[in-house]
């Protein structure tokens, strides 16, 4: 995505680079992670706090996620369908890890799988983090939703990820615009009070 003086947000990956990135990796592990981090939009300790009995199953099949995110704010997620099958794949004990891998293994590997997929050498595994914000939000997710499903305490930390998406800032004013439009049209003085 571009913004609108011609440079370009850094610190995301767009869904094609999502698959490059998953098509690179060759363990079942770090594929789901990528997928749960990508898809459910966790922190890397979110992710690597998982436990089994986090993941909530419908007729033996994932379909939620519990996730204590920072200050202990328990919130809840739906699961794609690709973090559905990779999480399926893991075995794992109910109280045990669900990715049992420290921080930092994870971000080196995350390095070279990146390497291997041709993506920008600044991303990171929080991008992929960056990278759900951005798509709920130029699939036009309300951004009071998008902090909930965040785990944000503050919308102000929520709106930070506002000036990555194309086309708000015109979308807001055309919507203003539209609004201001009808009520003229309609003699309407509820918008000019």
């Amino acid at each position: 995505m571009t913004l609108t003086n011609g440079t370009v947000r850094r610190g995301w990956l767009t869904e094609t680079q999502i698959q490059k990135l998953l098509a690179k990796e060759p363990s079942p592990t770090y594929y789901a992670l990528w997928c749960v981090m990508a898809d459910c939009g966790l922190r890397m300790a979110e992710a690597l706090g998982l436990r089994r009995n986090d993941v909530f199953d419908d007729a033996d099949t994932p379909t939620t996620l519990r996730i204590v995110g920072k200050g202990n704010r328990v919130r809840f997620v739906e699961l794609t369908a690709r973090v559905r099958l990779a999480v399926a794949g893991i075995p794992a004990q109910s109280e045990a890890p669900l990715f049992p891998i420290c921080a930092r293994a994870a971000q080196l590997r995350f390095r070279r799988t990146a390497r291997l997929a041709n993506l920008p050498p600044h991303l990171t595994p929080h991008s992929l983090r960056h990278s759900f914000a951005t798509r709920l939000l130029a699939g036009g997710l309300p951004i009071h939703d998008l902090q909930h499903i965040m785990g944000h305490s503050s919308l102000q930390t929520t709106a930070h990820y506002l000036h990555v998406v194309d086309g708000v800032l015109g979308a807001a004013r055309a919507i203003l615009e539209s609004t201001e439009r009808i009520a003229h049209q309609r003699g309407d003085q509820l918008f000019l009070r």
